[in-house]
C-alpha cells in the first residue's frame, strides 16, 4: 500500500486543494491496477513519513501487530483514518441494511402526530448500571423470582432519576417514564402496594444484597484504599408512634423539632459505598463503628491484604474506637477532639517557623508538622481560613451570649428579678442555651447587704484565662494517624477525602429522596432509607465513571441533560387510510451523545410497528 497525492483547482477561485488516498496495486487478468483503500483527506503528515503511516496502516487492517516503533504523530495519523473508515464501513453497512428492511408507505403528513412522550435518556444510562454492578445477579441470586427483580429495578432507578415517596415513584413509572420498556417484566398494571411489598422484601435481605454489590464494585474497579465513615440524621413527617427507629435528637438539618432517624454511611475514597446501617435517631455516633466492623467481617474476605485506612472525624474518634481499629488491624486517620489539641498550644504558636505549606489544588493555606508518637504520626494542622471562621463563629456566640447576659442583669438592676433561687434558674438556663461561650467567663454575684433570703442586686462578667488560649488555637487541629511511611500533607490529603462521605450524604438528601420520611413503620422507614442507599450505589458508579474520563459532571447535570432524550410513538395515516402508531427512540442530540459516548451507553430499544 502507498499513499497517493491529488490535486484538485477550484474553478471559481483558482485555488489549488490536495487530497490523499491510501492505495493498493493489484494483478488482474488485464494487468496490474489500482485500488483505492480508503479516502485520507487530506493528510497532516511529512512526505518522509508516507510509507511508515502506509505499513502501519495495512498491518491494522490485516489485524496484526507491528514490530516497529512509529513516530507518534504517524500512530495519530493512522489512527484517525482507521477511526473514519470503520465509520465509513459501517455507515455502508447500515444503509444497506435499510434498503433490505425497507418498507413506504405514502403518508398523510397532516395527520402526523406523537402520544405517550416518555422521558428515555437518564433511564438508559441507570439501567446500564445496573447491570454493571451486577443488580440483576445479586437478585437473582437471591431466588427474587423476574416480575419483582422489575419492580426492584423501577423503584431503584426511579429514586434515582425522580426521587419521592412509594406513591409519587408509583406515578413516575406509570405516566413520565420509558423506563418499563427496559425491564424484563412488564409492570404497567402495578399497584402502589406491590411497590411497597418489594420494599419490605428489599429490607429484609438487606446485609446480602449489599455484600454481593461491594464484591461487584471492587470486580468493576478496584480495591480502595480508604474507608470514610460518618453518621447524618433526617427527620420524620408525623407522630411515629409506631416507628422504634423515631427518636427526638440533634438534627444535622436543624430539624429537632421532629423526631429523627439516624443512617451510618462508610463510602471510599471515590465515594462509593461500602456499608449502611439505619439507626436509631439518637443514635450516639462512637458506638456504631463496631457495628460497621462486624459487618464487614460477616461479609468475609472483602479486602484481601491489608485492609483500608479507617477515616473518621472527631464525633466518632473516641479511645474506645481506636483501640478497636487496632485491634481488628485496621490502620486510621482521625482527627483529635478539641480538648486534646491543646496539649501543643506551643507547637502550635511556633507554626510561623516549623510549618510547611500543603500544596492545595483549593489553595486553602494550610499548613502542616509532622510528629512521630507512640500510634505513628500526629499531625499538626493551622488552616488560615478555619482560623477566620472561628474566630467569627465564636465571636457571634460571645455577642449573643453576653446580649442575653446584659439583658438578664438589667432585669435584676431594675428589680423585676431579685431571688437568688429563680436568678440561678435563669443562668442556668444560659448556660444550657450558650455552653461553649457560658464556660469561658465567671459570674461574681452582688447581694443587697443583710437581708434574708439574699436578694440579687446585679451580675459580672469576668473572662477566664482559657478564653486567650481557645484563641491561640483558632484555625489549629491535629491529625493522628498509624502511617509512619507517608509525609504530613499527604496524610493530611487523605483526611480530606473525608468529604466524600459528606457529598454521598448531600446527594443522598438532595437528589435521591432520602429526606424527608413519611413512613410510620419501622420497616419501611428502613426500606426507604435503603432504597435510596441503592440508587446512591448507581450515582456514584455513574460519577466515578465519568471522572476516569475527565468529565467531572454531577448526575443531577447528567439526569437534567438527558431528560430531553425520548421514546414516543408516531401516530400517522396513510393512502389507504390505515393508522399506523411507531414507536421510536428520538435521535440524541450532541450533548446527549457525548453523555452516552462517556458512559460507553447505548439505546438498544427497537422500533415497534403496529
Amino acid at each position: 500500500m502507498f499513499v497517493r497525492e491529488t490535486l484538485t483547482k477550484n474553478r471559481d477561485t483558482g485555488r489549488v486543494y490536495k487530497k490523499h488516498q491510501l492505495v493498493e496495486s493489484l494483478r488482474t487478468p488485464k494487468g496490474p491496477r489500482q485500488r483505492i483503500v480508503m479516502e485520507l483527506g487530506t493528510l497532516g503528515l511529512d512526505k518522509s513519513q508516507w510509507k511508515r503511516f502506509s505499513s502501519l496502516v495495512a498491518s491494522r487492517l490485516a489485524g496484526k501487530t507491528s514490530l516497529f516503533d512509529y513516530d507518534p504523530s504517524v500512530i495519530r495519523a493512522a489512527e484517525a483514518a482507521l477511526g473514519h473508515y470503520d465509520y465509513t464501513k459501517t455507515a455502508k453497512q447500515e444503509k444497506a441494511s435499510r434498503k433490505r428492511t425497507s418498507e413506504f408507505v405514502p403518508v398523510d403528513i397532516h395527520t402526523a402526530s406523537t402520544s405517550f412522550n416518555r422521558s428515555l435518556g437518564p433511564e438508559l444510562v441507570a439501567n446500564e448500571f445496573f447491570k454493571r454492578l451486577g443488580f440483576d445477579e445479586v437478585l437473582r441470586g437471591l431466588g427474587i423470582e423476574p416480575a419483582r427483580r422489575s419492580l426492584i429495578k423501577a423503584q431503584v432507578i426511579g429514586r434515582l432519576i425522580a426521587p419521592g415517596s412509594d406513591l409519587l415513584t408509583h406515578r413516575w413509572i406509570k405516566n413520565k417514564s420509558a423506563l418499563p420498556e427496559l425491564l424484563e417484566v412488564d409492570i404497567s398494571g402495578v399497584g402502589k402496594d406491590q411497590i411497597y411489598e418489594i420494599a419490605d422484601l428489599l429490607i429484609s435481605k438487606k446485609e446480602q444484597i449489599e455484600a454481593k454489590l461491594n464484591k461487584a464494585q471492587l470486580n468493576l474497579f478496584s480495591k480502595p484504599e480508604l474507608l470514610l465513615f460518618d453518621l447524618t440524621n433526617t427527620y420524620l413527617e408525623g407522630e411515629g408512634k409506631k416507628n422504634a427507629l423515631a427518636k427526638y435528637g440533634h438534627s444535622k438539618e436543624k430539624r429537632s423539632d421532629c423526631l429523627l432517624v439516624t443512617l451510618a454511611l462508610v463510602v471510599d475514597e471515590r465515594g462509593l459505598p461500602i456499608y449502611s446501617e439505619i439507626l436509631e435517631g439518637n443514635q450516639y455516633e462512637p458506638r456504631a463503628l463496631s457495628d460497621v466492623l462486624d459487618t464487614l467481617d460477616r461479609q468475609g474476605g472483602l479486602f484481601h491484604g491489608t485492609p483500608p485506612s479507617v477515616v473518621m472525624d472527631r464525633g466518632i474518634a473516641t479511645k474506645a474506637n481506636l483501640d478497636l481499629l487496632r485491634a481488628r488491624n485496621y490502620p486510621y486517620i482521625v482527627v483529635e477532639r478539641v480538648t486534646d489539641t491543646a496539649r501543643f498550644i506551643d507547637e502550635f504558636a511556633q507554626r510561623a517557623d516549623t510549618f510547611e505549606k500543603v500544596d492545595d489544588d483549593q489553595d486553602r493555606e494550610v499548613f502542616v508538622r509532622a510528629l512521630e508518637c507512640d500510634e505513628g504520626t500526629k499531625v499538626l494542622c493551622f488552616s488560615k481560613p478555619r482560623a477566620q471562621r472561628d474566630a467569627e463563629i465564636n465571636k457571634t456566640r460571645q455577642l449573643r451570649f453576653t446580649d442575653a447576659f446584659a439583658r438578664l442583669n438589667a432585669r435584676i438592676q431594675k428589680g423585676q428579678l431579685k431571688n437568688e433561687t429563680k436568678v440561678a434558674t435563669q443562668l442556668g438556663k444560659l448556660a444550657t442555651r450558650y455552653p461553649s461561650a457560658f464556660k469561658n467567663y465567671e459570674v461574681i454575684w452582688s447581694f443587697e447587704s443583710s437581708t434574708t433570703p439574699r436578694k440579687v442586686t446585679s451580675l459580672e462578667l469576668k473572662a477566664k484565662d482559657s478564653l486567650v488560649d481557645k484563641e491561640a488555637l483558632y484555625g489549629c487541629y491535629v491529625i493522628t494517624a498509624t502511617h509512619t511511611e507517608i509525609s504530613g500533607p499527604e496524610i493530611w490529603h487523605l483526611y480530606m477525602t473525608l468529604t466524600k462521605v459528606e457529598g454521598a450524604f448531600r446527594s443522598l438528601k438532595s437528589n435521591l429522596g432520602l429526606r424527608p420520611v413519611f413512613h410510620h413503620g419501622t420497616k419501611r422507614t428502613k426500606a426507604h432509607l435503603f432504597i435510596s442507599v441503592l440508587s446512591y450505589h448507581l450515582l456514584s458508579a455513574i460519577e466515578h465513571s465519568l471522572r476516569l474520563v475527565g468529565d467531572n459532571r454531577s448526575w443531577s447535570t447528567i439526569n437534567e441533560t438527558l431528560s430531553t432524550h425520548m421514546r414516543s410513538t408516531l401516530i400517522f395515516t396513510d393512502d389507504k387510510d390505515q393508522i399506523h402508531h411507531l414507536r421510536v427512540s428520538s435521535v440524541p442530540e450532541p450533548e446527549h451523545k457525548e453523555i452516552y459516548d462517556a458512559l460507553g451507553v447505548k439505546d438498544k430499544l427497537p422500533r415497534h410497528h403496529r
